[in-house]
């Protein structure tokens, strides 16, 4: 995963600002420890913590136009940034990089605010159009990246995590009683609240734009059940899931660096080891977590899908000394309440 922050305030130097845009881009730096990057001017400041998966070399961010008046900082990745990026060289745009984050710009350029309906994968994105004076952010439909923002008179402000707007000078804490009155229903903040006053989530499958005139929220993906297709047969059923799948799963195995999965000994899981052994060709890492209690420890299934699967097996009994070690790290990196206990074996 990576970090986006940013924000656009008029009424500081541009020593300020770098000093506001480091210290929100700081905290969260475990979110991108290989890399980090900035753009600064009279109206807006973007920036980016960057863990690098695809083009380790030329991926610095934010990226811009050769023309300089737009620029980007994305979190996630595009699984048909190849596709896409074919037809864009085709509509003439010239790439400078091997990364997925300049389709997404190339694709802002030629669609504008439409380049979301060409995206398949999970993101969330700022662009900022230097000439307009405006920042166009966007996340993915079923909402994987997180992105917040906080509209205020003198100020607007984004970031993927809460932390990093805190770190914003003018933003004053106050919290959301009735985000907590949902939190002590459901034990989650509900989107778009969050525990503190003025901070929104984007909600998914939404974009927002944001100007000198305001703030224009649009939700460009709606959600239809009604299937495209009919089947006829219990057997077409089954190729048809197992089809949609190996695509699935191949998809997100795009990458410059070594790939993992999570292996609980599960069916989801399995399957979904499963098809990365066979579509890697050699032994890939899978990571379970086991418990001392027999009641909740499944390692046993784990280690035997692992030893099926032949893949390079890595497992960790997770202690109650470790829960009581981690608790202070893990609510420091939540943000918001979280009452589901599976956060910390996570």
């Amino acid at each position: 995963m990576c970090g986006i922050s940013g924000f656009i305030y008029s009424n500081a130097s541009y020593e300020q600002k770098e000093a506001i845009i480091n210290r929100m881009l700081y905290s969260i730096k475990h979110r991108g420890p290989d890399d980090y990057g900035y753009f600064i001017d009279e109206w807006a400041t973007i920036g980016m913590q960057r863990l690098s998966i695809i083009d380790l070399k030329s991926g610095h961010q934010p990226i811009f136009t050769d023309d300089k008046l737009l620029g980007i900082v994305f979190n996630g990745e595009i699984y048909n940034y190849k596709d896409l990026k074919r037809r864009l060289r085709k509509r003439g745009y010239i790439f400078r990089t091997q990364t997925d984050t300049e389709v997404v710009l190339a694709a802002y350029r030629f669609y504008g605010a439409r380049c979301v309906d060409e995206l398949d994968g999970m993101f969330a994105f700022a662009v900022y159009d230097r000439a307009k004076r405006e920042i166009f952010m966007a996340r993915d439909p079923f909402g994987i990246k997180p992105l917040y923002f906080t509209r205020q008179p003198a100020f607007f402000a984004f970031a993927s995590e809460v932390k990093s707007l805190l770190k914003f000078p003018l933003y004053e804490k106050e919290l959301n009683t009735e985000a907590l009155h949902y939190y002590l229903l459901s034990q989650y903040v509900p989107a778009p609240l969050s525990i503190f006053n003025g901070i929104e989530k984007l909600m998914p499958g939404e974009s927002l734009l944001v100007n000198e005139d305001g703030t224009l929220k649009n939700r460009y993906f709606h959600y239809n059940f009604r299937p495209k297709i009919k089947l006829t047969s219990e057997f077409e059923v089954r190729m048809k899931i197992r089809r949609m799948l190996e695509e699935a799963v191949e998809k997100r195995m795009m990458a410059d660096v070594p790939l993992g999965s999570f292996l609980s000994g599960g069916i989801d899981s399995s399957l979904v080891a499963a098809i990365m052994q066979k579509k890697a060709g050699k032994p890939i890492n899978t990571f379970s977590i086991g418990f001392e209690e027999k009641s909740y420890d499944e390692s046993q299934y784990s280690r035997r899908v692992a030893d099926f699967l032949k893949t390079k097996h890595y497992h960790k009994v997770f202690t109650a000394k470790d829960a009581m070690k981690i608790l202070p790290e893990v609510a420091l990196k939540l943000d918001e309440p979280f009452a589901d206990p599976s956060i910390l074996p996570t």
